[in-house]
């Protein structure tokens, strides 16, 4: 791991501030976010009445969240908590109401009760994506609930007069005077529509046992017509699952899929805004909330509950994915190979050390400042004097 003592002008340290403060709003600027920074809607914390204390769920239970722009106030941005079942799946956000913490039991996924994990495309500092894992027991069955969330810079659910970093989209704006006719030409959109995102895009996971041998693969439809998902939605739209639209079951018992959501189906119909079909709730490079949507979901996210029994005696080991896939995306490729490896830490740049400062004076001491931090930066690369949470879109 590389440290070193940098001297920061002072004149600089406030405009600084500044852009961190700005380039993500209403929440921590850090891709990886404790649970106690969360502030954004109506959550429920282990602990409080309808979620249960943190004694039933272990020791060392500190929640974390792969953190990218754009989840709006409705929770959808915090840590997996204990307790939020597939029963779920239809709600704008998950939910503990209900739920009995005297019958959660948290299990370790490898060192840690929830383990998180990033994966980046080849030369990338910034997360491409991140995989929460909880391994829980639930009312006496034990299950593992999983979350992939895309890097918004890759994909994201802006779509329409309304996309965000899709090109120019002035087009969709201006009639054609020249042929008013041409209904084409009046309905040009930019380069992102909503059925770009219904045509191909899916996620493919791999779920391996403890022995790390194959267990399940399949890939996870985005957003389908009701015709390919069986369902009565309400906007007419939502997931097809594993074996439908976009989904595909590839290898084990499909069965041990207890259920499943995707970020635009819960947008469209757990929050309750299912006409937006054809432009997406208008917003800012920085996906500030909508105040007409505020619950709205910004960034491409995929969810499932899995039957741990689906892995025999060897038990579940690990899930993870081989590449990131939209059609189109932002970066000119649909498929980004991926690997895996530690997410970026919230304590980055903090800890005991001698540091100096330049600008009116100078001086030294210890505190918080630049200093030696094994954890301040992602092992995979050597360089760590880019600042990896300058998260423009």
């Amino acid at each position: 791991m590389k440290s070193s003592t940098t001297r920061i002008p002072l004149f600089l340290v406030v405009p600084l501030m500044m852009l961190l403060i700005v380039g993500c709003p209403n929440d921590s600027t850090s891709p990886l976010r404790n649970s106690e920074d969360a502030s954004d809607g109506d959550h429920h914390q282990p602990g409080d009445d309808d979620n249960g204390g943190e004694g039933d769920n272990g020791p060392g239970y500190y929640p974390k969240t792969v953190h990218f722009p754009g989840a709006g106030t409705g929770g959808a941005g915090h840590p997996l908590e204990p307790g939020i079942g597939p029963q779920t799946a239809s709600l704008c956000s998950g939910s503990t109401k209900g739920v009995d913490a005297d019958k959660i039991i948290v299990e370790p996924v490898g060192d840690v009760d929830i383990n998180v994990e990033c994966f980046y495309a080849d030369g990338e500092q910034i997360p491409a994506a991140g995989i929460e894992r909880l391994l829980e027991t639930v009312n006496d069955v034990t299950r593992i609930h999983v979350r992939l969330t895309f890097d918004p810079r890759f994909v994201d659910n802006t779509y329409g007069v309304n996309a965000i970093g899709w090109g120019d989209t002035s087009a969709a704006d201006k009639k054609d005077k020249k042929d008013k006719k041409d209904k084409k030409n009046k309905k040009k959109k930019g380069g992102h529509t909503f059925g770009n995102l219904v045509g191909s895009d899916h996620a493919e996971f791999l779920f391996t046992d403890k022995k790390g041998q194959p267990v399940l693969r399949f890939k996870l439809d985005y957003i389908s017509e009701d015709a390919k998902t069986g369902g009565n939605h309400p906007s007419g739209y939502g997931s097809a699952g594993v074996s439908d639209g976009d989904g595909k079951w590839i290898l084990g018992d499909e069965s041990a899929i207890l259920g499943w959501a995707t970020s635009l189906d819960r947008n469209l119909n757990g929050c309750g805004f299912g006409q937006y079909t054809e432009d997406s709730p208008a917003t800012d490079a920085n996906y500030t909330p909508n105040p007409a949507t505020p619950e709205w979901d910004y960034r491409v996210v995929y969810e499932l509950w899995v039957d741990a029994a689906a892995f025999g005696p060897a038990g579940f080991g690990d899930v993870s994915i081989e590449w990131v896939h939209a059609s189109p995306s932002k970066v000119g490729e649909n498929t980004l190979i991926v690997t895996q490896g530690d997410c970026p830490n919230d304590d980055a740049g903090e800890g005991e050390g001698e540091g100096e400062g330049e600008g009116e004076g100078e001086g030294e001491g210890e505190g918080e400042g630049e200093g030696e931090n094994d954890d301040d930066c992602n092992p995979k690369y050597e360089d760590c004097d880019t600042d990896i949470w300058d998260h423009p879109i």
